[in-house]
């Protein structure tokens, strides 16, 4: 992952400065807007914050904040909130690394995303808040997962085992931290083997083990301050001059805690990291009550107080309530001691009940461990068959495309075919193109037989002379071409039978003796042709399809182009688009 890339790269660096002719370079590099170049330069100012010292680091990423917000790409902006959390507060921290987070999810780079996540995860954990901790590690390990990131699950699996360590699950942490150092010859990361080691003497001094913790803790130092060193070790030292400090002060050894203590507070000052230094204020103050300086302890203990409220930490506030409620004690004023013991079981109770939760998350964490391991399985499974979907997809788009074009060419047919009906004589309708067989059966069901009644008393059909239907069809043809019947919206076989006087069903025989239509067909097929020959004219262009089927004898839209579509076989728009692009190529 890019975060702990540029730890390790930081960690290679020379300490303690900026070369400002460099960061000049760099940022000229990183908006000539070139990539991948201007994206490695990134990364490498990001390191030139990690080698600088406190003042130095923080004005850098002032400037590079300045000067990156406004850029087009926002990749170096969001590197830049992601890492100047060492130089800020928790809030300061964690608005920052919000801004990050949403900016990398709306840039889409995930990485950063999951890389914001990640740091947000860090400051929750290292402010003993392991149920916020867990979710954001969780939520960068879901986008790793989906992004199928190359970095190794080591990463991600020592964050959850510092989880289960911030919960008080020790077990559990401790056997993640001895698999990962078994794993270590596969690595050579500096940062890795210190917290690894600083880690499990966490654990062995919870536990009790103190000769262990001590161990553990002496080497991860040694490892810490040997050369190179970094800006970004400083912190590190300071931490592990803390832990010492309280290791020997279980221990008894007062003498040498207070040696670790000195150092510790010299380096916090000299470094400018003093996140660590509420811790060494508390453990001086159970120096200086060992030998009976109660006023000095009091003293100390407050100050402790205030830098707490600046960096947060539940155990700190723990730790200073049970210091204060043994001083009191120690001095003989008993009644504040009562106080500040009960001021320390009620904080305790608060840092309990957090970690309760964070153990529920953990067995959420299990779960959603499962779940992305099934999908690891799955994943030739899935790859093999998004292949071959995407293969069947691609072939099927073609074959659709072909279609299209051969529709496209078919109707462009069928649009010429109905221009020549529509003006080839004014007594033809337009034909029915296609008609559905369900259609043929509803009319054969619907058909109005005529009937007449023999002399023995039975039914039978009825042969209707062929004068009357050519003279019926006759009479009809003359009201179609010269009053243009089939313009009347409500026209039906009734009320044209009654004009012609005669009958529905007469009328209807006459209608297909003629023509083999139906009486609808036919006065639809006129209404057609008038249709087209509006689509054809100049004014077509200011017409909408609405008014042409009105103009045509037709109720509504719905209905004209449904019709109108079984007796062309296209659609009234793509007849008049074809119309309008024919009159272009000719004008």
């Amino acid at each position: 992952m890019r975060v702990f890339i540029i730890i390790f790269l930081a960690n290679l660096c020379l300490f303690p400065g900026i070369q400002s002719e460099k960061v000049d370079s760099l940022l000229k590099i990183w908006n000539s807007q070139k990539f991948p170049e201007a994206e490695e330069a990134a990364g490498q100012l990001v390191v030139q914050m990690y080698v600088a010292d406190f003042e130095s680091g923080l004005a850098l990423s002032r400037r590079l904040l300045r000067e990156s917000v406004q850029h087009q790409n926002k990749f170096l902006y969001i590197n830049i909130l992601i890492h100047s959390y060492r130089f800020h507060v928790f809030d300061t921290k964690s608005r920052m690394l919000n801004e990050a987070a949403e900016l990398a999810r709306s840039e889409n780079l995930p990485e950063l995303q999951a890389a914001a996540y990640t740091f947000k995860s860090i400051i929750f954990r290292d402010n003993s808040m392991p149920d916020s901790a867990m979710m954001y590690a969780l939520m960068a390990k879901t986008i790793l997962s989906d992004i199928q990131s190359n970095a190794s699950l080591d990463e991600i699996n020592q964050l959850i085992a510092d989880m289960h360590f911030f919960a008080g699950e020790y077990d559990e942490a401790e056997k993640i931290y001895l698999q990962l150092m078994e794993q270590e010859k596969n690595f050579a990361k500096h940062w890795r083997f210190i917290t690894l080691r600083s880690n499990l003497g966490l654990i062995k001094f919870r536990q009790n083990k103190l000769d262990e913790a001590e161990s553990y803790f002496l080497t991860a130092f040694e490892k810490l301050t040997a050369p190179p060193m970094s800006a970004s070790d400083s912190s590190g030292m300071v931490y592990h001059f803390r832990k010492l400090m309280e290791v020997n002060l279980a221990k008894g050894d007062y003498k040498k805690g207070e040696e670790y203590c000195e150092k510790g507070k010299y380096y916090a000052e000299k470094f400018k990291q003093f996140a660590e230094l509420p811790g060494l204020y508390i453990g001086y103050a159970e120096i200086l009550r060992h030998k009976s300086k109660f006023d000095s302890a009091k003293a100390v203990l407050s100050l402790a107080e205030q830098l707490e409220k600046e960096y947060s930490d539940i155990r700190y506030k723990e730790a200073i309530n049970r210091e204060r409620a043994y001083t009191f004690k120690a001095a003989g004023d008993y009644r504040q001691a009562v106080n500040y013991l009960e001021q320390w079981v009620a904080v305790s109770k608060t840092a309990d009940s957090i970690f309760n939760r964070a153990k529920i998350l953990h067995i959420y964490a299990e779960h959603n461990h499962q779940i992305l391991q099934q999908r690891a399985e799955g994943l030739q499974r899935e790859k093999n068959l998004i292949i071959g979907i995407l293969f069947i997809s691609i072939a099927s788009f073609l074959i659709l495309i072909a279609y299209y074009f051969r529709l496209r060419k078919s109707h462009k047919l069928l649009v010429e075919k109905n221009l020549e009906l529509a003006y080839s004589a004014a007594s033809v309708p337009i034909p029915v193109v296609e008609r559905m067989a369900e259609e043929e059966e509803e009319e054969e069901e619907n058909a109005d037989p005529v009937t007449v009644r023999t002399t023995d008393g039975t039914q039978g059909k009825k042969t209707i002379d062929e004068t009357l239907l050519r003279e019926l069809s006759s009479k009809l043809n003359h009201l179609i071409q010269e009053e243009k019947i089939y313009l009347v919206h409500d026209l039906t076989t009734a009320n044209a039978a009654e004009r012609l006087g005669t009958n529905r069903t007469y009328l209807s025989q006459a209608v297909h003796h003629g023509s083999g239509m139906t009486f609808p067909d036919l006065i639809n097929g006129h209404r057609v042709r008038e249709a087209i020959q509006i689509m054809n004219s100049d004014e077509s262009r200011s017409l909408t399809i609405d008014s042409i089927a009105e103009r045509s004898g037709f109720n509504n839209r719905v209905t004209f182009s449904k019709v109108f579509q079984k007796h062309t076989g296209v659609s009234p728009s793509f007849f008049m688009r074809d119309i309008w692009a024919r009159n272009r190529e000719a004008g």
